[in-house]
Parts: C-alpha cells; structure tokens; sequence
C-alpha cells in the first residue's frame, strides 16, 4: 500500500510539514507538533489537542501570525503532491467548491457573507479546493466510482462573497459580481500552472456545472492540461468546415440524438431527499465544436474558433419509478468515438464526488465548523492545516477499498497501534479491510454487511479512540 499518507502521526506531520518556511525555526517546529496533535487527536479542538496548557496557547498564537498563510504552511505538502504528479499515468484534478459558514452575533473580521447575503449572523467563506488523484484505468465495466490514489492537495482558495445586493445594482454590476465567483475556476487554472510535457502523463481537470465556462475551459487547454466538465448551458454547435459562421445545432439536442454505444448500471449514493440506487443508464457520444462567445477573445479581440470537444451523454430511461431520471452530459477535450472510452470518462466524473467528501470529512469529521477562532486569519491557518489532515484518511479509506485483501501491516498503523486495536476489539486483523472495520467499529461503526465501509465520523472517532489506547499500553507498559 502506499506510504504517501503514513498514519503514524509524528511520521505523517514531519512528511507533510517538516519543510514548512515560515521564518523562524521555532515556528517552523510548532507547525509540526500542532498537525501531529491534529493527527492523532483528529476533530479534537484547539484546547484538546495538547495536554500542556503552554503549547495550547502556542498553538493560538501561532494561529495568529502573519506568517502562518495557507499558502505557506501546504507548501510542503503541495511539493510532494506536484513531485508525484510528474510520474507516468493519468491524474485527476477533482475540484469543487463549499461554503463554510459561523453563526455569530458579531461581524468576524476576515469573513464574508454566506447563503442569505443579507443576513448579518451567516458569516465564513467559500473553500476552493483542487484535490490529486492517480486514475486507474478500469479493466471491466463498472458502474461503481472506482477507488484510487488520494495524494492530496493541489491548489485552494479562500473566497468572500461580495456584500449584500442593493436594490440599485445595474446588470453591469450584477454582472462583474457573479463573475468574481465564477472565476475561483480560471483563476485556480492561473495558479496550477502549465501542465506535463511528457506524453505519458495526462492531467484531467473533472469539475461540475460551475466550471461550464468558455474562458476556463480555454485556459486549460492552453496549459496543456485535460478536462471533464458537466455541462450546464445548452451551447451552440459551429461547423469548423463551413466558410461562414452557422449555428448547426445545441449541445443537449446533438447528444439526445446520437444512437446510444452500450449501457450500464451506476450505483448512486444517498442524497438529501433523494435515496441510494442503481440506474440502469445508455451512453452515447458526438463530437463537435462549440460555438465561441463574443467575449471569449476579449475586448477589441477577433473571435476565436470554437472548442472541439466530445459530448458524453449518460442517461437513464424515463419510467414511473424514477421522479428525476439521471442525465450527465459531459464535456471532455479526449477523442472519444468507443462506449468503453465513453464509460471511462462517466467514471472519472464519478471520481469528483472525492473532493465532496473531502469538504465533508473537513466539516463533519474535523469540526472546521466547529472552530471558535475570533479572526478570519486564525481559521483560514487552522483549516488549511485540517485540510492536509483530512487527505490523510480520505487516502485510508481509498487504499482500503483499492486493496482491501493487502495484509494489515500496510495500512498505514504502527505495531504498536495494530496490536493494541487487535487486544481491544478481540479480533484478528489480517487484511486491511479488517483495520478499517476494526477503526469504524472503535469509532461506533456497527460493522454490519448492509452498512458498507465506515463513515469519516466513525473513522475520525475510531483513531482518537485507539490513540488514548496506544498511549494508555505505552505508559502502562514503560515502552
């Protein structure tokens, strides 16, 4: 199994932040015991992380530095990540957007407005992240989201939301506010920078609706990187071969009407409102052009040419029993003309839904929500080290599920931590699939059949339950 995400905490914290810059060694050493204590005391707060009262207010005054940017303190961290993306295979750069929000009677300073922006009490940011993963080609159809490699952090971004709309606010405005948000995508393009110029190394940018953008889809072909984006607007289509520009048709339309190659069953997660399932979906595809906007050039600009793309149509058949039958359209720069090239590339749209879980493992799990840091500086810092620490068992979870027959030495824990969970729960533990239902059911995991792998809460609950063990055995026993 891999060892980029080892689970022993001191390893783990001087991997991932022993070369953090932040201009002092004294401050560089505290970066590296507060994610140790983040680590083995995952979810815990500020004051429980530490059992000395002088490193608890280190750590809040370490918060407080003007030093201690996100930027600098994932430096470390996103050279290991960018250092792993050079070698040969394809990444996926899954990428997404969550709002964190604090509920206080006061305005927090460093904080914007969040859902109702005229509310004074919701305040936080919006949370940009780009997460990196190795894709393995899948050797026969699947309909489930296939595991792979987590290795981490690319780029974030910490927006705040524009204040409250008044009643006078031109379209111009309007406008110019939507698009500052809308630009979290290009500008995260700007930032990742130029993609591989090896040819056995693809980078694949796999976003959601938001990122159906001209301008950033543009941009990410000009940097040498591929993309996988859901499509939200019904784009026109260009014939590239006519000698004058017509509209030969719309995105949605062209794909409804191409023949289906094949089809297959996705296993859908539970959603609010919406129960798991399986769909039995077709997929079709056609390849076009899309029609450039008069603003994708820029202002005294020519237009450019359209952007060639392949439509990715996945569908379920409308029925009685569906409300809202499954339709993806999707948007890929690759040459897709084979039903298994049309299925890898629905899967790797599955893949995105790792970045939401991340964002949920950093809300849930770690309690980023939960943090009562009084300046947005201090929770910008505390979360953007949360957020190295929750690829950290993001990464568990899909290695167990990658190879979960692998023997249990290499998931990741100490001998120590594996015999002590082996003592506690009386049970062997053989696989790594047996580790992480041993840490599930430490953390309140029923361990059943119907109730699958264990959650984020159960295995966040799960390692800070089996650390009070370890350190219980090791005082005990004088090692």
């Amino acid at each position: 199994m891999t060892t980029f995400h080892p689970l022993q905490a001191e390893q783990w914290a001087l991997k991932h932040f022993g070369a953090v810059d932040l201009g002092d060694r004294r401050r560089n050493q505290r970066a590296v015991r507060i994610a140790q204590g983040m680590a083995s005391r995952s979810g815990k707060s500020i004051p429980k992380l530490f059992d000395r009262r002088a490193d608890v207010k280190a750590a809040y005054t370490f918060m407080s530095r003007k030093e201690a940017t996100p930027e600098r303190l994932q430096t470390p961290h996103r050279n290991h990540v960018r250092a792993a993306l050079g070698q040969a295979g394809t990444f996926l750069l899954l990428e997404d957007s969550s709002e964190f929000i604090w509920s206080r009677h006061q305005e927090t300073p460093g904080l914007g407005r969040t859902g109702d922006l005229r509310s004074p009490v919701r305040q936080g940011f919006t949370l940009h992240t780009t997460l990196a993963v190795k894709w393995q080609k899948p050797h026969q159809q699947s309909g489930q989201r296939l595991p792979v490699q987590v290795l981490g952090i690319l780029d974030q971004e910490y927006y705040l939301r524009q204040p409250a709309p008044t009643a006078s606010e031109s379209d111009a405005e309007r406008r110019q506010r939507e698009n500052k948000e809308s630009a979290l995508w290009t500008r995260a393009t700007e930032r990742i920078g130029k993609g591989p110029d090896d040819q056995d190394v693809r980078w694949v940018r796999v976003c959601d609706r938001g990122a159906d953008i001209e301008v950033f889809m543009r941009g990410v072909i000009a940097q040498g990187q591929g993309f996988v984006v859901r499509a939200a607007q019904n784009r026109r289509l260009l014939d590239p071969n006519a000698r004058t520009r017509e509209c030969i048709g719309h995105v949605f339309e062209a794909a409804r009407a191409a023949s289906p190659l094949g089809s297959y069953t996705i296993d859908l997660r539970g959603r609010k409102g919406q129960k798991a399932r399986a769909a039995h979906v077709e997929v079709s595809v056609v390849r076009a052009y899309l029609w450039p906007t008069p603003m994708a050039g820029g202002q005294g600009k020519p237009r450019q040419e359209g952007i060639r793309v392949s439509i990715v149509r996945v569908a379920e058949k409308p029925s009685d029993d569906v409300k809202e039958p499954l339709e993806w359209m999707l948007l890929t720069d690759a040459d897709i003309e084979t039903f298994e090239e049309a299925h890898e590339v629905a899967l790797q749209y599955q893949a995105r839904w790792l970045v939401e879980e991340f964002h949920k493992g950093l809300k849930t799990g770690l309690g980023a929500e939960r943090l009562q840091l009084e300046a947005g500086q201090r929770l910008k810092a505390m979360i953007s080290m949360m957020s190295v620490v929750a690829t950290r068992l993001l990464a568990l979870r899909e290695d167990s599920r990658e190879r979960p027959n692998d023997p249990a030495q290499s998931a990741g824990l100490s001998a120590v931590e594996l015999q002590v969970l082996s003592k506690v729960l009386k049970r062997q533990l053989k696989t790594v699939q047996d580790v992480i239902l041993a840490l599930g059911r430490l953390g309140g995991h029923m361990n059943r059949k119907s109730d699958g792998l264990p959650g984020w809460q159960a295995l966040w609950e799960g390692m800070n339950m089996l650390q009070v063990y370890v350190e219980g055995y090791k005082s005990l026993s004088g090692k």
